[in-house]
């Protein structure tokens, strides 16, 4: 599995409190900026390589997210392939500001998004941007004095900013930028950048792990789905082809995927989707994934029934993330990290705890013929009726239906 790679410096408040990171490009396992990349290469990079697919959010914890990007990124509007939410944008010292550059900041500005200037050097060149600029970033002068004459002139010519002051090496530099008035702190006395190696998935897979992202969130939203599906047209026919599967009944044929919501229900949409995505990651891997994964989830669903008649639909889509270390050749903690699964999924995935763990437990040990280790299972209990023949009985209609399912799909 390749990985693309990129780290982050936290910026903290006066009382050292991380308030935001700033996101630095990486193109290895080496802490430094790659030898010879320009400004442009570097922006697009992080933001195609890594932005767009991890998420800004994700990466911070919600924090705010500090991104360089050169003039020439600003002019191709890269930034607005990201919303605007935590995103801080910081205009790099060595941009050339024109009168180009400044339509594309205002109206970028307008539609709700953040900018800083990094390393303001106090030329009048500036000035220009005062009206769109939330922060100004400033370093870390040869004395004291220079650094609050330094901070005195952004705060003549950037009234409303906040001033970050970078490069804070010692005790010393954090005393006297606070004396100063900065607002906020980065640099090697707090924190150096810390890597992040993200898994680098090909622009097919990212569209089909982004859906299943969608699929297994809180609440679905349906624009969103529409929105990832129109990414891939084969995709999104084949989501609702099951849903016209599930609803022979009906005269007039599902189009959309709201009409699809609206007479399936949102559990069995978020179930045809992940079971679309699964087919589509396994296009390369043996036919036997899919069956196994569509079995398992099958499986888990009638186990449900059981043991949690209000949770099957769920245990439906654990079902199918559970094998997804397998499709994408990743482990389990980067499935989790990929997909932003929630807590319960991650421990039942992890570790084979939890309500939800245990029933995966009981799964495994069926499809490797450990019936010893079912009955011991704490969910397993004679005395409910809970006979290993019934669950083998079980298995075997899940197999019978992941095969039709599968022929009806043209799998």
């Amino acid at each position: 599995m390749n990985y693309h790679y990129l780290a982050r410096q936290p910026i903290l408040d006066s009382q050292e409190r991380t308030y935001g990171y700033e996101l630095l490009y990486r193109d290895s396992e080496q802490n430094a900026f790659p030898a010879g990349l320009d400004d442009e290469k570097a922006s697009s990079r992080l933001f195609y390589e890594s932005l767009l697919f991890d998420g800004t959010e994700k990466i911070t914890e919600d924090k705010k997210a500090f991104v360089n990007i050169s003039a020439v990124s600003l002019l191709q509007k890269i930034p607005d392939i990201l919303p605007p939410g935590n995103l801080v944008i910081e205009i790099v010292e060595r941009s050339l500001v024109n009168e180009g550059v400044v339509e594309v900041i205002k109206a970028l500005h307008a539609k709700g998004y953040v900018f800083a200037l990094d390393d303001y050097d106090g030329k009048s060149q500036w000035d220009v941007l005062e009206p769109y600029m939330h922060y100004v970033k400033v370093e870390i002068q040869n004395s004291p004095l220079e650094t609050a004459r330094h901070i005195e002139l952004v705060r003549s010519r950037f009234p409303t900013a906040q001033i970050i002051v970078e490069r804070v090496e010692t005790y010393d530099d954090f005393d006297s930028a606070k004396l100063c008035g900065a607002d906020y702190f980065q640099g090697y006395f707090f924190a150096r950048p810390e890597m992040m190696q993200k898994i680098n998935l090909n622009p097919a897979q990212m569209t089909v792990v982004q859906l299943m992202a969608l699929a297994t969130g809180d609440s679905l939203d349906y624009q969103r789905v529409s929105d990832v599906l129109k990414k891939d047209i084969g995709l999104a026919s084949r989501v609702l082809r099951l849903a016209n599967i599930a609803c022979k009944t009906r005269k007039q044929e599902i189009v959309s995927i709201k009409s699809a919501a609206t007479f399936l229900g949102e559990q069995a949409l978020r179930k045809f989707i992940v079971i679309v995505s699964v087919s589509q990651l396994t296009t390369h891997k043996p036919f036997e994934l899919m069956r196994l994964a569509l079995t398992r989830a099958l499986f888990m669903q009638l186990l449900g029934e059981h043991f949690m008649p209000k949770r099957s639909d769920t245990l439906f889509l654990l079902g199918l993330l559970s094998l997804l270390d397998a499709m994408l050749s990743i482990s389990t903690d980067e499935v989790i990290d990929t997909l932003h699964l929630n807590p319960e999924f991650a421990t039942a995935l992890r570790a084979y705890e939890g309500e939800l763990g245990n029933i995966l437990s009981i799964v495994t040990c069926i499809e490797t013929n450990d019936w010893s280790a079912i009955t011991s299972q704490p969910l397993f209990n004679y005395d409910n009726g809970q006979d290993p023949d019934v669950f083998s009985i079980n298995y075997q209609q899940a197999c019978d239906y992941a095969d039709e399912l599968l022929k009806e799909l043209q799998l």
